[in-house]
């Protein structure tokens, strides 16, 4: 560790991804190591865990990686994104998508404001996904706005007293785990596309879990998993120590909904 972060709140991420960990990172802080240097993700998607590393200071180094390049580009220039322009074109600024539809054939804007708005306004960030005006005050207000600052802030490391490297990659998984695999003092982080979908698997996924389970056997450092719970992960897994959780998805299509409960591993191969 390096130091105690002076910053109170938690860093959310802006940007909704399936299987996010943005409300759950004190769930995953408590089996980190203490003494870390370098802290590697590489499915970092919204990057919850890997911001909260930054802002509490828990690693000198963290290395963003994923195999999305659209994401790797928002996050490479977070920083692009106009605060005054998205906030004029906001909730409750803009109150429905008629009328943000209108205001963006007025005004140009960078890949990254695209992709922010697009995320913002398709459930769960799904690119398939249709706006709607509901999810237009839900998840592209001023809420959104404060993330963004906020992430922009710390990714400058305007607030904290020690600086924090960090990387942003695009690359398959298996390539990082060659980069720094070999490194006994790296600690990893991965939290792979989930395994199952309502009790079969996810026929979009590109992971080969025995594969992954191969990549994973080559690193060296220490490594957290953290994936749903399924027989199939807990065998595969069986000689790591794996430990279970149950948390509320925030991510869904309206607040009236009744939160999903989902059930998670957490695999480590070593123990604090």
């Amino acid at each position: 560790m390096i130091g105690k972060s002076v910053l109170i709140m938690k860093t959310i991420s802006p940007i909704t991804w399936p299987g996010g960990k943005a409300k759950h990172f004190d769930k995953i802080k408590q089996f980190l190591p203490k003494d870390m240097k370098t802290f590697v993700e590489p499915f970092c998607g919204g990057a919850s865990v890997g911001l909260n590393i930054i802002q509490q200071q828990l690693a000198s180094i963290v290395y963003f990686n994923d195999l999305n390049a659209d994401l790797i580009n928002f996050w490479k220039n977070i920083n692009d994104i106009n605060i005054e322009k998205i906030s004029q074109i906001s909730y409750p600024k803009v109150k429905t998508i008629e009328a943000l539809q209108q205001k963006l054939n007025k005004i140009n804007l960078n890949n990254s404001e695209k992709f922010l708005i697009n995320n913002a306004l398709t459930f769960n960030g799904n690119a398939w996904g249709t706006y709607t005006d509901l999810r237009l005050k839900q998840n592209f207000n001023d809420n959104k706005i404060k993330k963004i600052i906020a992430v922009q802030n710390l990714l400058n490391n305007f607030y904290l007293p020690n600086k924090t490297n960090y990387y942003f990659d695009n690359q398959d998984y298996k390539k990082i785990i060659n980069l720094f695999g070999h490194d006994k003092d790296v600690v990893w982080y991965l939290d792979p596309p989930y395994f199952y979908n309502k009790g079969k698997p996810y026929k979009h996924s590109k992971i080969n879990f025995q594969e992954l389970k191969a990549y994973i056997l080559k690193i060296k450092g220490r490594w957290i998993l953290s994936i749903d719970n399924s027989l199939v992960i807990k065998e595969l897994f069986k000689e790591f120590n794996i430990y279970q959780f149950e948390w509320f998805y925030t991510s869904t299509n309206c607040h009236k909904q009744k939160l999903k409960l989902g059930k998670e591993l957490i695999i480590t191969n070593f123990k604090n």
